[in-house]
């Protein structure tokens, strides 16, 4: 895990284009923090004519981080010390807050809506980047603020106009909701009394194995899936892909103004995408499958994590 108080990798390139190998030549590490310059690490580096080579230091950066930490690379001084030097900025990592609704009311991988989506997401459930709050049923109108990015409704049975009115207000102060799908579900009343906030109209829940077959290259949280340049890390994605199975999920007509981000083989969305507010930052994200493996193995796979943009 990247961030405050985690190991950090900072990596640069020393590149040799004299005629001599360069032995245990020094490099070392500078930071800025409240305005005082520190060398917080040494190192060597080894590199033969004409060869590029990588040095890598690993850091805990400072746990309370006010602002940005600048900082640079240095080797030892030569003639030509304008080249000596490289700069970098180690940004503010803010903080995620979920809220997520569960609503079997069981902790085990085979009860819980949400047991997966909250080891992938903080496995080790500990204060972090990302931080998870599960609640039950009737309690998560009393916990939602505006701290909290992102709602969670996991296989949501029913909503009482207090509720509703509570959902419309969150989005309006810029919260994002997150929705999927599930046995519990009663296509009738999402379609009629949670019209105003569902992606697409719910059709009918549907059993047949897909797999996914398209995503959204354009949106920010899976652009790079087709903009790796790396043909390994490319290959290995589409391979991920290829490896979800889904044997149950519910068909959907998606309204004018929704964005399919994720859909099967068979046509079908996954997962869509709209902002029921026009001007205003709120997003919905509506998830056509369960978030657990009651009907996929998506939990089970290295790229589960996508789905929560």
């Amino acid at each position: 895990e990247v961030g405050p108080s985690k190991p950090t990798i900072v990596e640069t390139q020393v590149a040799n284009y004299g005629k001599e190998e360069l032995k245990e030549l020094p490099i070392r590490m500078y930071l800025t923090e409240k305005k005082e310059e520190k060398k917080v690490l040494n190192g060597f580096i080894e590199i033969s004519p004409d060869e590029k080579r990588s040095k890598q230091f690993v850091y805990n950066f400072p746990k309370n981080m006010e602002d940005f930490i600048p900082g640079y690379m240095e080797l030892e001084k030569d003639n030509l010390f304008l080249d000596n030097r490289r700069y970098f900025v180690y940004p503010r990592w803010e903080k995620v807050k979920i809220l997520a609704l569960d609503s079997s009311g069981g902790f085990s991988p085979t009860e819980s809506e949400l047991y997966y989506f909250r080891l992938s997401l903080n496995p080790y459930h500990e204060e972090g980047l990302i931080s998870v709050d599960i609640t039950q049923n009737g309690e998560w109108i009393k916990k939602l603020t505006p701290a909290y990015s992102l709602l969670v409704l996991a296989n949501w049975e029913d909503v009482s106009q207090e509720e509703n009115e509570r959902l419309k207000s969150y989005l309006r102060d810029g919260g994002n909701i997150f929705l999927s799908l599930g046995d519990k579900v009663d296509l009738e009343f999402y379609n009629q009394d949670l019209d105003w906030l569902i992606p697409a109209e719910l059709v009918k829940v549907k059993s047949e194995k897909v797999k996914i077959s398209h995503f959204a290259a354009e949106h920010p949280a899976l652009k790079i899936f087709s903009q790796d340049t790396d043909p390994l890390r490319r290959d290995t994605s589409e391979a991920s892909f290829s490896t979800i199975m889904f044997s149950t999920y519910c068909v959907v007509e998606p309204k004018p103004a929704s964005k399919i981000l994720l859909r099967l083989t068979d046509g079908n969305p996954l997962l869509l995408e709209s902002q029921p507010y026009p001007g205003q930052n709120g997003k919905v994200f509506l998830y056509t499958s369960t978030l657990n493996r009651k009907w996929n193995n998506f939990p089970a796979k290295p790229l589960y994590p996508t789905l929560f943009p």
